[in-house]
């Protein structure tokens, strides 16, 4: 017996400029760290973008705003514009217009994690973005994210990785 085979048919889906905001959006939480809360909010949103695919004559997105921005997403945007720099808690609070000690609270029932933690945090995934795609050495990385002593560096990504640098490249090179 021989497979049978199905007919397909071509599916023509019109461009949507606010899928694209969409899949931004996806992009830009992401880029924010992978902590439950944004791995949770992608999670819901990744089928609200595929229904725009199968379903567009219902997509009906909710425009997104400059005033719905939260100040704690306003402080987390503050630090990955800063990584490379050592800003303060005060800074960051400033930056999402809050007190230091209104924000450290609010960013910690927001989050899970305290300012700093999720600095270094941020930090770390910006080191695997550039050891995965670049050719930078491990202690240029480090400088780029602001750390100037290369073992403090590997330290750290070690704690929060659970290898070496080195090994995280390698490991990238084979996959």
């Amino acid at each position: 017996m021989g497979k049978e085979l199905i007919p397909t048919k071509s599916v023509h889906v019109e461009f949507f400029e606010k899928r694209n905001i969409i899949f931004h959006q996806i992009a830009d939480v992401l880029m924010k760290g992978y902590s439950p809360s944004n791995l949770l909010f992608v999670n819901l949103l990744l089928p609200y973008y595929l229904t725009t695919f199968i379903l567009p004559q219902q997509f009906q997105p909710v425009p997104v705003t400059q005033q719905s921005i939260s100040p704690i997403d306003k402080s987390i945007s503050f630090m990955q514009q800063n990584l490379s720099t050592s800003n303060t808690l005060k800074d960051t609070a400033q930056a999402a217009h809050l007190s230091v000690s209104f924000f450290l609270r609010k960013f910690r029932k927001e989050t899970g994690y305290t300012p700093i933690d999720y600095f270094n945090y941020l930090r770390i995934q910006k080191a695997c973005q550039l050891l995965h795609f670049s050719k930078l050495r491990i202690n240029e990385v480090a400088t780029e994210i602001g750390i100037h002593d290369p073992f403090y560096f590997s330290r750290m990504f070690k704690q929060q990785t659970g290898i070496s640098p080195l090994n995280y490249r390698r490991n990238g090179e084979r996959g």
